[in-house]
């Protein structure tokens, strides 16, 4: 059975966007409807300004990792000041009863930096940084929410049977739509939809059961 899962970057739009907000609640009520349990990669800054749905995220049994604090590209930071960045973003979820590490996802999914190690940083910080396999581009304003859809699936589908992690934002437009439209389609095809920490249990198991039926297998 092909295993996915739906991560969700909760933060402040960076384009235009009718009502963020309603947006992320609707987000909540797809996923509810399916009963199906995301990973929500959630800002510091926004958990601050917002409590109260982190809290409904929280309650509603989704998983809740780290996004930074300020939403800045780890490839302007120092390695201190990423450290602290995310430290206050943990600090900020842990005063609303969420425990995020190990998990951790950079602003735009960047790590790379010329001067210095950000991995390293990240590790120090107590996390492990997660990207994406599969995204519609939804932050895109001009795209539909089929469209998005469609580029989600295209993505997934090239991994099948794979496991496949997905992309969504809290905040564009389309999202809610777009997730139920690839929620259905990926129901139908016999998808197991998991959150980013029962995956890594989940590929870490397969890992042990290959390990023990051929414990002398090269790597290809």
């Amino acid at each position: 059975m092909p295993v996915v899962s739906i991560t969700i970057d909760t933060e402040f739009p960076d384009q235009p966007a009718k009502d963020p907000l309603a947006v992320a609640d609707a987000l909540l009520d797809v996923l509810a409807a399916r009963e199906v349990n995301a990973t929500f990669f959630v800002v510091g800054s926004w958990a601050r300004a917002n409590p109260e749905r982190v809290i409904a995220i929280r309650d509603a049994g989704h998983q809740i990792g780290n996004h930074s604090y300020s939403h800045c590209s780890l490839k302007r930071m120092t390695e201190a000041g990423i450290v602290e960045d995310l430290t206050a973003c943990r600090t900020v979820l842990a005063d609303l009863g969420v425990e995020t590490q190990p998990w951790f996802r950079a602003p735009y999914g960047e790590t790379a930096h010329e001067l210095i190690d950000a991995d390293a940083a990240i590790k120090r910080a107590g996390y492990r940084h997660i990207h994406w396999d599969a995204r519609g581009e939804d932050w895109r304003p001009e795209l539909s929410a089929e469209q998005v859809a469609e580029k989600a699936l295209t993505d997934v589908h090239r991994r099948w049977p794979r496991p496949a992690i997905i992309l969504f934002h809290s905040w564009p437009d389309s999202a809610p739509r777009a997730l139920e439209l690839m929620l259905d389609r990926l129901s139908s095809q016999g998808a197991e939809f998991v959150t980013v920490d029962r995956l890594n249990r989940w590929r870490a198991g397969i890992g042990r059961i290959r390990s023990t039926a051929s414990p002398l297998s090269p790597r290809k």
